[in-house]
Parts: structure tokens; sequence; C-alpha cells
């Protein structure tokens, strides 16, 4: 008894230790399924038909925040700077797509109708995607605004008994259309293209690459997002069916009993177990933390966390405004991030409320490049008058209205601009030689801490900011 009580402690230690860095966030929870973070706070639903919830809590704990409240089952969840959405499955007929506030507010539903649409969901900056079945059989990839409004089915065909695996970046919409096929689309619609073959259960991206977890064959792979080489990562585990990325590991939960947290470098390697413990589900990474669900028993379920072990990264926000009297905010503007060698590395594009993000990034310096097709417009007499009055030293432009007079690019306001300006105005000429828009963003340096970067984007010749810039035009 006494060599059986030793070995009993030993066990407990180890166990013990490779749990010893994991702290609970939340607990006493209703089944909690999906999880995902914005880096401040950790997102998840739980509960089944009717009792199902959408919570949030403190990535450093505390009191837990409730919603949405009385949800029939819902599932797949997503988070970007001003929404949480979900799916509810609502036992795979009449599911509904829905979002709430990230502070709380108002519940809108945004697609209703859906068919066994549940585990995965995508966002880009003014969309979300997802996999649903459709009448008769068979699976559809769809879109739609985060805003709601019209459904777009981006593939409607070849796909049966669709997994509904998905993710998307600034260009295509990954899938799987259950014959071993790992396929794109454009986000906007069009061709369907084979880039691999494998099996996935979820789907992750990071950089150039997508990884996936193979349920069947216990394995963790990844690929060029354009095709090519498939490199298998783990092999072995027990039922992986969740995974999530960062710059250093690739994460997994083993949704099994005993189930586990496992993680393993993203070139390869040895895996790692972050956590032993029954019934894992969900899981989400940010720059510090992996997080995920533990869904025992009714009331018993659990958010936990433990330190991700890669090396510090930070995110790069923040919001592009026209600086007219409303301060209007400019959806749709491309942003290309180069790091210090000039090297494009990631790109995005402004939300609704003109909100961008780089998410991951390591200290050094960076520079933003925006562009847009917006049209060019609010430029009047009243601006060549106070282009005039600057170069007579009457009234003084400054910043980002004085540079826009520059309109010939030779490096300050002179007569010559204004000749330029007044020739377009009287559409005697089209365009100027430096574009129809500038930015004043600056220089970024990332140095241990997380950068707000708000700026302007202006057209070119509006010294009085007038302009009121469509909603999107682009």
């Amino acid at each position: 008894m006494k060599t059986l009580s030793i070995l009993l402690f030993l066990f407990g230690m180890m166990v013990f230790q490779t749990n010893a860095q994991v702290t609970t966030l939340a607990s006493n929870l209703d089944s909690p399924w999906s999880v995902c973070t914005d880096g401040s706070f950790v997102y998840w639903v739980e509960g089944n038909m009717s009792t199902g919830a959408v919570k949030k809590v403190s990535v450093n704990g505390g009191d837990v925040t409730t919603l949405a409240s009385g949800l029939p089952e819902p599932r797949a969840i997503a988070v970007d700077a001003s929404s949480v959405y979900w799916i509810e499955r609502n036992n795979g007929s009449n599911g509904s797509l829905k979002k709430v506030p990230v502070n709380g507010g108002d519940v809108t539903t945004l697609v209703t109708g859906l068919r066994n649409a549940q585990n995965h969901m995508a966002l880009d900056a003014n969309n979300i995607y997802w996999g649903d079945g459709k009448a008769g059989g068979g699976g559809e990839i769809k879109k739609v605004s985060k805003n709601g409004g019209t459904v777009t089915s981006l593939v409607s065909t070849g796909i049966l008994n669709l997994k509904t695996a998905i993710a998307v970046d600034e260009t295509f919409v990954y899938f799987y259309d259950d014959l071993n096929h790992i396929k794109t689309v454009p986000v906007n619609g069009g061709a369907v293209t084979t880039i691999g073959t494998g099996t996935p259960e979820a789907y992750a991206l990071y950089g150039s690459d997508i990884y996936w977890i193979e349920y069947g064959s216990g394995t963790v792979k990844k690929m060029p997002k354009s095709g090519g080489t498939v490199t298998t990562l783990a092999t072995g585990s027990n039922s992986p069916s969740n995974l999530a990325v960062d710059g250093t590991s690739v994460f997994w939960i083993e949704f099994n009993n005993p189930g586990r947290v496992m993680k393993v470098p993203v070139g390869g390697g040895t895996s790692t177990i972050v956590s032993n413990e029954a019934n894992t589900i969900g899981v989400a990474v940010d720059n510090t933390n992996v997080y995920w669900a533990v869904s025992v028993y009714i009331n018993q379920g659990k958010i936990q966390k433990a330190p991700s072990g890669g090396s510090p990264a930070f995110n790069l926000s923040g919001t592009i405004t026209y600086p007219n009297v409303s301060q209007s905010p400019l959806e749709g503007i491309t942003i290309n991030l180069k790091n210090a060698g000039g090297t494009v590395i990631a790109t995005t594009t402004t939300n609704v409320s003109g909100n961008y993000s780089f998410p991951n990034l390591t200290n050094g310096n960076y520079t933003l490049e925006p562009s847009t097709s917006k049209p060019w417009g609010g430029v009047t007499a009243l601006d060549v008058l106070l282009f005039k009055k600057h170069i007579a030293n009457i009234a003084f432009l400054e910043g980002i209205f004085l540079a826009s007079g520059d309109v010939n690019g030779s490096g300050g306001l002179t007569a010559a601009d204004v000749l330029l300006i007044k020739k377009r105005i009287a559409f005697v000429t089209n365009s100027f030689i430096v574009g129809d828009w500038l930015f004043n963003n600056t220089p970024i340096v990332i140095n241990g801490g997380n950068v707000v970067q708000n700026f302007n984007g202006l057209c070119y010749g509006d010294a009085n900011g007038s302009y009121n810039p469509t909603a999107k035009g682009y």
C-alpha cells in the first residue's frame, strides 16, 4: 500500500507539473464549446437547446459577462474589434448567424434558415464566411456582410456532405469538399481551385501557410496557401479536433476522454503537452497565451489558459478617417505592412469603422502603405483661394491640408500646383501626377508593446477638408 501511495503521489506530481502553469479563467459553465480571443478577453459559447449563451472574461480572469442568452445550440464563434459573431445550429434546422457588440448591447440576427452550419466560421475585414447544407442535399460556401443583408453563395455545386472547416484571407476562402480536396474560391466568387489533398477537421492560416488537423489519422499538417508540398508536423494524436497558430507553434486539442491540449513548432519537431485534461474542446491563441474550453458536465465547464511559450508579439492597429467635420471613417482602404527592409509582410483592409489591425508583430521598424481606388472629390474654387493665401503669406495651411496642395510632387506648394488644381476643377485634366489620395501615417517602431496609429486620408487639393467620401466607393 505504501508503494502504491508513492506511485500515485509521483503520478500526481507529473500531471501537476504538466499543468503547473494552467490558470482557470472561468468555471461552473454550462458545457462550453468554441472559444476565441481578441487579446483582451476570451469569448465562448455554451449550453444547448434554449439554454445557450455567449460570454466573455478578461484574459487575466475576473467576472464573467454574459453578452447573450437563451440561444438554441450556439456553436461557432468569432470576434473582431467591434462585435462577437456566432452560429446557432438549432438542432440542424433553421439555424441563425448573429452578432452582439463586444461590450454588450442588442443582439442582431444577420442570417436565418441555416441548414446544419455549426462548428466553423471565418471573418475578413467586411464579411462573414461559413459552410452550410442546402435543400436537396450537398453543401454550399456562403458569405454575408458583417452588417447583414444579402447572402452570397460562393460555391454551390460539387460539395458532398460538406465538412464545414473554413478559413479566409484577403484573397481566398479555403474549404474542404469531403472528397479529400482542399480548395479555394475568391472571396468575391469565381473559379474554384484545388490546392491539395487531405481530410481537414479544422483550418488555421498564418503567414503564407495553411495549417490543418486530421481527426481520423491523428495528424497535424501544413502547406503553402498556394498549394505545394504538404508537411506533417505531428502524428499519433488522439482525435485532434481544433487548432490555432501563432508565429511559433501550432496548438490543438484532443477531443476525447482523457483529452489533452498539445503544441508543436510551426516548422515541425517534438510535440509538447500543454495540459492533460479530459473533454477539452475549442482552442485560441494570442501573443502570450493559449486558451481552451473544458466541457465536462452542466455547470462544471471551464475556460483555461496557459503561456503559449512563443516569442513576444504585439499588435499594430488604428483608425483611418477623412479630416472633415464628421471625421468620416474610411472603409475599404488597403494597407500593406512593410518591414525594415521594405518587404510587404502582411496586408489588410479597413472595416466599416475605418479600423485596421496587424496582430503578432515582433519588435522592429515598420511602415504602412495605404492605397485606395475611392473617387476623388471635394475640391472647389475655395480650396484654390486657400492655397493662394498660403503662398501669399496671408493665411497659412498646415499638416495634411498643406501637403494636399503639392499635386505635382515637387516637395512644396507653389503656383504651379495651384494651376494644376484649377485645371482639374475645370475638367481640363482629370488626374494629378501624385494620384488622387494622400495619407499622413508615419513610420512605426514596435518596442515591447502594442502600437496604435490613427491617421487621415485626404483627396489632393481638398485644403479645407470639405469632401464627404462614399462609405465604400472601391
